[in-house]
């Protein structure tokens, strides 16, 4: 297993970071302000991307694990405030 850094960038007001994965990860997320309004969607494609979570009120630390992934697929997670600390654990196999 392998820690990652996630990288966000503000887009049309909110913080959006966009992933292609390998497989099954969690992802850990750090705020200095809460609440936090949080959103994740998937794309096997890149575009059109469905959405799997999301919540009004995510707290100072949202951690998760996000299943049942196939390879190449697309994450995005957006979020109305920047995380202090982002990060993602993927299996490195």
């Amino acid at each position: 297993m392998a820690l990652q850094d996630l990288t966000f960038n503000k887009e049309d007001g909110k913080y959006t970071c966009s992933v292609q994965l390998s497989g099954d990860v969690g992802i850990h997320l750090e705020y200095s302000e809460k609440p936090v309004r949080l959103a994740i969607y998937q794309s096997m494609t890149g575009d059109n991307y469905a959405p799997i979570f999301a919540t009004y009120d995510s707290g100072s630390i949202f951690d998760r694990t996000i299943v049942g992934v196939l390879p190449d697929m697309y994450l995005k997670i957006e979020s109305e405030t920047q995380p202090a600390v982002a990060k993602m654990l993927v299996n490195e196999n």
